[in-house]
């Protein structure tokens, strides 16, 4: 059962680098709070825990000056489809966090003699509630936040 299920998983690891697709998703065990926000509205600031997360990610990932960023309060889904083009198995209120640069994504789990994903966006999705990094990706789409609401510049350098 076991090799069956390394099979699958290198199966959908490999699709996912052909694909050019690179994403994170944090699985939790338990049903994930909801913060009480309405969506598509921002708060007069946006809390310094997302500007922190932004600077240590977009760090993390190679370019700690990023060119700019932008986030909107939003559902998972919504954040997940649009960034991603992904579907995701909750829906709570979340921020999602676009920032445009230079990004390398050396945390990236790959096969041997893979070169680490590179990308000229780094987009993550983040709990208000318990500031968890719910889902990341390093791509080179510039995703319209305002689809989604109210999108604001957010500080990072």
């Amino acid at each position: 059962m076991k090799k069956g299920l390394l099979i699958v998983a290198s199966g959908v690891c490999a699709l996912a680098l052909g694909s050019g697709l690179v994403w994170a998703n944090t699985v939790h065990n338990s049903t994930p709070k909801t913060a009480h926000v309405t969506t598509g509205a921002l708060p007069s600031s946006v809390p310094s825990f997302v500007s922190s997360l932004a600077r240590k990610l977009a760090s993390q990932n190679g370019d700690s000056i990023p060119a700019g960023a932008q986030v909107v309060l939003t559902t998972r889904q919504a954040a997940n489809s649009l960034a991603f083009n992904a579907t995701v198995k909750s829906n709570q209120s979340v921020y999602l966090v676009v920032m445009k640069g230079h990004f390398v994504d050396k945390n990236a789990f790959l096969p041997p003699n893979a070169k680490a994903p590179t990308g000229t966006t780094l987009s993550f999705v983040v709990d208000p509630t318990t500031h968890q990094v719910l889902d990341f990706g390093i791509n080179n789409t510039n995703p319209a936040l305002s689809h989604l609401g109210h999108a604001a510049n957010l500080p990072v350098q």
